[in-house]
């Protein structure tokens, strides 16, 4: 982990350096921008233009305020007398006059309707009995009756003839199994097997490593014969900056948010996110402070040449 840090920071050492290169040449020329900028050059005023076209008629204005009413004058000579008026409303009615004398008597109405049905009488005393009529004709049957109470069981009959044989039964279920029986004497001794094929030895095998460290192939091989394992480990290795939607491996090391962290489990969650797929390995300093330029730096003007 040392060398893996002191190889990170010697490579940003490297990129200061680049950058401060590039940076310098820019800040001597710097103040002579800033002096070009700051003293502009004003010219004197141009002479006076054309008398422009005349322009067109505006809106007319707002009327004004109403001004005080003036004194009455004096009355006119009477006009022509007027047309005719039109027919007034009719007014209302009077009182009403006195009773005048009978007059002659009418022709009869029409007949009145019928009047309503009086209430029924009361009902008369009975007559004297008739004589007998004609016998009617038979009923229909009636419902049949309950059942009765069971009888008492008669006696016995006499036995019947054989019948003949009934068809064959389904199978019974299987039965239990029976007890252990008592065991055998030792069977013959068998033939001896044949003498297997020679085990691969540390001499047949060759180790690789792959993707950078991660995986290590352990490869027997002894002539058509190959047998291969491969082992995944947790070595560190640095990946880069973090990529998002990349699967990352527990021992690799990335850069994010200026920090480095270190994979603890196979995760593809971006680190610093709560997870406990990554740990902080080293966190991010403190931004520097704004570099000043020394008050004795000569001034470089934009052809190249310096000014005193």
């Amino acid at each position: 982990m040392d060398k893996l840090i002191a190889g990170f920071v010697q490579v940003m050492a490297s990129v200061e350096r680049r950058l401060l290169t590039r940076i310098e040449p820019l800040e001597k020329q710097l103040p002579d921008l800033v002096a070009f900028v700051a003293t502009p050059t004003i010219g004197p005023p141009g002479p006076p233009g054309e008398r422009g076209e005349l322009g067109a008629k505006g809106d007319p204005g707002a009327p004004g305020e109403i001004g005080p009413t003036g004194p009455a004058g004096a009355p006119g000579e009477p006009g022509a007398r007027g047309d005719l008026g039109a027919k007034g409303e009719t007014g209302a009615p009077g009182e009403i006059g006195p009773a005048g004398p009978h007059g002659p008597p009418g022709e009869p109405g029409p007949s009145g309707k019928d009047g309503v049905d009086g209430k029924p009488g009361a009902d008369g005393l009975d007559g004297e009995p008739g004589a007998a009529g004609l016998d009617g004709l038979n009923g229909k049957d009636g419902a049949p009756g309950r059942d009765g109470l069971d009888g008492k069981d008669g006696a016995p009959g006499a036995p019947g003839e054989k019948g003949a044989d009934g068809l064959h039964g389904r199978d019974g279920l299987p039965g239990r199994d029976g007890q252990h029986g008592i065991n055998g004497e030792p069977g013959a001794k068998g033939l001896d097997g044949k003498d297997g094929a020679d085990g691969l030895g540390f001499e047949d095998v060759d180790e690789e490593v792959l993707d950078g460290g991660r995986i290590l192939v352990r490869r027997w091989t002894r002539g058509e014969r190959v047998k291969e394992f491969r082992h995944q480990l947790a070595t560190v290795i640095y990946r880069g900056v973090y990529i998002a939607g990349k699967q990352y491996d527990q021992g690799d090391v990335v850069t994010w948010g200026g920090s480095m962290w270190h994979g603890n489990e196979t995760t593809m969650v971006r680190p610093g996110d709560g997870s406990k797929a990554w740990t902080l390995a080293v966190k991010k300093g403190s931004d520097g402070r704004d570099g000043k330029l020394p008050e004795t730096a000569p001034v470089v003007r934009l052809d190249g040449s310096k000014r005193a």
